[in-house]
């Protein structure tokens, strides 16, 4: 049973639906707290810029990011509808200002012209991606030239000790993930320790 339980927690992880993803996000929002922050802090945001954020869950982060740069063109995307219809009724306020732009996409398949973003990041999602490859090139392919895209995450250690990461999850080592970045023409600028021994943000740039 607690296989079972544990298995179905990861899955709501990758994947949010239902009471389980309400549960789930509110869950990885308390968590995550000190990554959101790291977000902000690494992500250099300057007045116009246009970030996509990859991911956005029940969209705490991206609403959080609207309240303090309001001048920002703020896009995400994930998988889940349910997260979807959340973000929605939560960001109503700025999407009817055309602020926020949020839809449902995969990050293998962004719904995006080629060079449209300053500014990309991603939160602990990069586990549950199912082609690494080809995310990072999506990803490439719709960052501007001086574009600065974020990866945040838990270091492998951290996660081989969660006995939820058993299922569902992929980890990385980060010498993995550079490998995987200089392979789809990317560059790993900086490894930033977030919290010791527990969680990192890349800060990434094209080739």
């Amino acid at each position: 049973m607690p296989g079972r339980i544990m298995k179905y927690i990861a899955v709501q992880f990758g994947n949010p639906h239902g009471f389980g993803g309400q549960i789930s996000t509110f869950i990885m929002n308390c968590l995550n707290m000190r990554q959101y922050h790291a977000v902000e802090r690494l992500l250099l945001i300057e007045p116009g810029n246009k970030i996509l954020d990859i991911g956005f869950g029940n969209g705490y982060l991206i609403r959080y990011l609207n309240r303090n740069y309001p001048s920002t063109q703020l896009y995400g995307i994930d998988i889940s509808e349910d997260m979807l219809r959340t973000a929605l009724q939560k960001s109503h306020e700025a999407i009817s200002n055309g602020n926020m732009h949020l839809t449902i996409a995969d990050v293998v398949s962004l719904p995006f012209e080629d060079e449209s973003f300053e500014r990309i990041y991603t939160v602990n999602t990069h586990y549950f991606w199912s082609d690494i490859d080809k995310g990072l090139q999506e990803i490439r392919r719709v960052m501007k030239p001086d574009a600065l895209f974020l990866i945040v995450g838990h270091y492998k250690k951290y996660l081989d000790r969660l006995p939820i990461a058993k299922y569902n999850f992929k980890k990385y080592e980060i010498e993995e993930i550079e490998v995987l970045l200089q392979k789809n023409g990317l560059v790993l600028e900086r490894n930033i320790c977030v919290e010791k021994y527990k969680s990192y943000c890349l800060t990434i740039r094209k080739k």
